[in-house]
């Protein structure tokens, strides 16, 4: 196992009435305006509300992330078919918690603007029990960033770790994205947003122009998928109130309870954003 894998969409449909929503999001305002702020449009199914989550560490990168349920429910045939194959890694029930777009603007992403680091990082919440799940939305050209990953069957690719090359694998591994494909990275997968410096190719015309025409916007579609039982969904919940934007959209599940004064799944003997 190395803690990705490649999992085919399975809803083309799907993913071409999130690019038409995607072109009506006021993408400029919401890289300049304030963090955690709310946008409703009137997408091509609806209106729709993202609120906006900043980088702490680039102004190049947004997450865009569902606000209600009618906004989320637009990412559900999307993610139907992860579901599905996650749900068989280990025999677990899977369910799609949240959602987002993932918008790097820019002709590059430097080194020190994208760091490592795994998305579901709670001790109770084991390999094979949570997934993010990115897949672009549209074609972009070859020399826009993929992903760097760590792979687990591969020692060479951490080595020690230090302040100085935490960030720079010991081997390099890249995944590139392919329209039509999920990457399924385990939330305990070590990775980040490949640095990048985009290049115009002769051998990509048409990529090319539309990445220029567009803005140069390299967007993703973010999924996160974790299991549905009841001794784990509340620890999913809590890792997600605590990377997204107050107003994104947590999924419940039917599993568990949600304590009055709380937004997250609790139990007796859980903090509130347990690390």
């Amino acid at each position: 196992r190395r803690g990705l894998a490649s999992v085919p969409c399975g809803d083309a449909g799907g993913v071409q009435q999130l690019a038409s929503l995607f072109d009506v999001l006021p993408v400029r305002q919401m890289f300049e305006g304030s963090p955690e702020s709310q946008y409703t449009v009137e997408g091509p199914q609806g209106e729709a509300t993202f609120a906006v989550a900043s980088s702490a560490v680039s102004d190049r990168m947004r997450w865009l992330w569902a606000c209600d349920e009618q906004t989320l429910a637009l990412f559900d045939g999307v993610a139907r078919q992860s579901v599905e194959t996650l749900a068989a890694v280990d025999g677990r029930p899977m369910m799609l918690y949240s959602a987002c777009f993932v918008v790097v603007r820019g002709e590059f992403l430097k080194h020190d603007e994208t760091s490592r680091h795994v998305d579901w990082g709670h001790a109770k919440l084991p390999e094979g029990s949570a997934f993010t799940c990115l897949g672009p939305l549209t074609a972009f050209p070859s020399s826009v960033g993929g992903l760097h990953y760590w792979p687990w069957d591969d020692a060479k690719a951490y080595g020690k770790v230090t302040s100085l090359n935490m960030n720079m694998p010991f081997v390099q591994h890249i995944h590139k994205y392919e329209p039509g494909y999920f990457a399924a990275l385990d939330g305990r997968l070590f990775h980040r947003t490949e640095p990048f410096e985009y290049r115009r190719d002769a051998a990509e015309p048409e990529l090319c122009d539309a990445f220029e025409a567009g803005g140069h916007l390299r967007v993703l579609i973010s999924l996160s998928i974790a299991s549905s039982e009841e001794r784990l969904a509340r620890y999913a919940r809590k890792i997600l109130h605590c990377m997204t934007p107050d107003a994104a959209l947590v999924r419940q599940s039917h599993s568990i309870y949600v304590h009055s004064d709380s937004e997250c799944g609790t139990s007796e003997s859980d903090s509130e954003c347990e690390e």
